[in-house]
């Protein structure tokens, strides 16, 4: 499925603001950064870019296009949410002893968990020093109060995420309730402020924000539970993942929650046990894919992408918005709904 045009349409300003801040210091510190955001190989040698979908500051960007808003000073809040994003994911990486990132070694893979941890924070923080450019472009003391007020609301909502994902590797009587609550802040938290965020730069209506918000909301959690689905049955030449990849992991994503939740009790047993054991051979994958599709996990995580999608369909079409904006919109609900990558 084609990547939404939106996605990239914003991409090279975004990019440039990033970059305008990371120059501003000189350190090895920084070109792990780079690295990670895909500008650089592990040398330091510019390579083309490999970064990822840039999704956020997109629909922070597009949130304030479709509202006649004025994106100069809004560029600069998606520069800092994507840093936001990034300083999560370099730290997400860290905690879940993942080694590979879009097709390249992690940060901590090769600089070392301690050294990737002072990236990540260090991103953070830069988050911040993106925002303070907002008043270069002549953006309101209260806009920017409500930026800096609502990203600090959003990382802690990443982090309270992060924290429940973490306290669920050793259970195993999570609730498809609990896994939507964990990803609500841990993914769509984000999505949902940035297009909040981009709302409110081009509207004072709470009503419109909201809506913006909540259209957010549904989108973060039908693009994470879609991220689930191609987790365990994407194709590795659209993904870069193996099939079982996630299951391999022991990772409990949406799929494995909807079946301990609602696999008859003899195939919950045998799932818990395969789960429960440190080591996970093919045949366990194997089996673990068999029960998947025995409670037919797959489609009834489809259903939930959908319903997701539904919704912010819904969300969206309480705005009043010019029929550009419509199409676009309409190309990353589908998006989020059926993409393979």
């Amino acid at each position: 499925m084609k990547t939404p045009a939106i996605f990239q349409k914003y991409r090279r300003d975004v990019d440039e603001k990033i970059k305008f801040i990371i120059h501003d210091h000189n350190s090895e510190l920084y070109k792990m950064m780079e690295y990670h955001l895909g500008w650089l190989d592990v040398n330091g040698n510019s390579v083309r870019d490999n970064s990822g979908k840039a999704m956020r500051p997109a629909l922070c960007l597009f949130s304030c296009e479709a509202l006649n808003g004025d994106i100069n000073g809004a560029q600069w809040a998606a520069a800092a949410l994507e840093l936001t994003h990034n300083f999560s994911l370099i730290l997400d990486d860290v905690q879940d002893d993942d080694r590979e990132r879009r097709h390249r070694p992690t940060v901590w893979a090769i600089w070392g968990k301690p050294q990737a941890i002072n990236a990540g924070t260090a991103m953070h923080i830069l988050s911040s020093y993106a925002l303070a450019q907002m008043k270069t472009c002549g953006v309101s003391f209260q806009k920017q109060l409500q930026a800096y007020q609502k990203l600090d609301e959003i990382t802690l909502n990443l982090i309270e995420g992060q924290y429940l994902d973490i306290s669920y590797e050793d259970k195993f009587d999570i609730t498809v309730k609990d896994y939507i609550k964990m990803i609500e802040l841990k993914t769509a938290a984000l999505i949902s402020g940035s297009m909040e965020i981009g709302a409110a730069f081009a509207s004072e209506d709470e009503t419109v924000t909201s809506n913006f918000k909540d259209m957010g909301k549904y989108l973060g959690l039908a693009f994470q539970i879609k991220d689930d689905i191609l987790g365990i049955w994407g194709n590795q030449n659209e993904t870069g993942k193996s099939s079982g990849s996630d299951i391999r992991r022991h990772k409990k994503s949406f799929p494995i929650v909807y079946a301990l939740e609602n696999a008859p009790e003899r195939l919950k047993n045998e799932l818990v046990t395969i789960y429960a054991n440190k080591r996970m051979s093919e045949d366990n994958v194997n089996r673990i894919l068999e029960i998947l599709d025995e409670v037919n996990a797959r489609e009834s995580a489809q259903k939930f992408v959908e319903t997701f999608c539904d919704n912010a369909k819904n969300n969206f079409g309480n705005l009043q918005l010019g029929q550009s904006a419509k199409s676009d919109m309409n190309d990353v609900i589908e998006f989020m709904a059926g993409r393979n990558y």
